[in-house]
């Protein structure tokens, strides 16, 4: 376990790499999926995928297109070193939405996604999707309230783990697993 914590010294303070529980500000309406409610006309763009336990789903800094939204099961989002060590920065399960950060920050590269139990997904192009945003103000203000809860949820982790100790950075990581 101590190897997914790979966080030392200054750098858990600046960055969210310590995963806490707290999955809820990322779903859409509780288990609601993202994609609940998509006009017709962009149903048949959905990608509907199965991915067993320990597949990877996305790889770090390949370029990705699409915004995916869990339908079953769990992933982690972490990243790797050459050594095999890793930290895990997110943890998404049903209802929650990985990806979308790419399509809307230039030279945002991507974070290795993988399933950390049978999980199924489905994922849009960002072509379609900014289409559907520009059709639909209710849902891109659902996906900007996502953007501003993340960055809440992020902000107050980041000021948690400024005022604690190494030691107790580590045990938090370990107790909220």
């Amino acid at each position: 376990l101590l190897k997914l914590i790979y966080c030392v010294g200054v750098d858990c303070i600046v960055s969210p790499v310590i995963y806490l529980k707290t999955g809820q500000s990322t779903r859409f309406g509780g288990n609601m999926s993202f994609f609940d409610g998509i006009p017709k006309k962009y149903e048949p763009f959905l990608i509907k995928k199965k991915f067993a336990k320990g597949e990877p789903i996305i790889f770090r800094e390949e370029n990705n297109e699409n915004i995916y939204a869990i339908d079953s099961g769990e992933v982690i989002v972490y990243m790797s070193d050459s050594n095999g060590g890793f930290s895990i920065i997110a943890r998404y399960g049903p209802g929650d939405i990985f990806g979308e950060l790419e399509m809307f920050c230039d030279g945002v590269m991507t974070s290795d996604v993988r399933a950390v139990s049978e999980c199924r997904t489905t994922s849009l192009h960002k072509q379609y999707l900014f289409d559907w945003l520009q059709d639909d103000f209710t849902q891109t203000q659902k996906l900007l309230r996502h953007f501003a809860e993340n960055m809440r949820k992020h902000g107050l982790l980041a000021s948690k783990m400024s005022v604690l100790s190494v030691k107790q950075r580590v045990a938090e990581t370990i107790l909220s697993y």
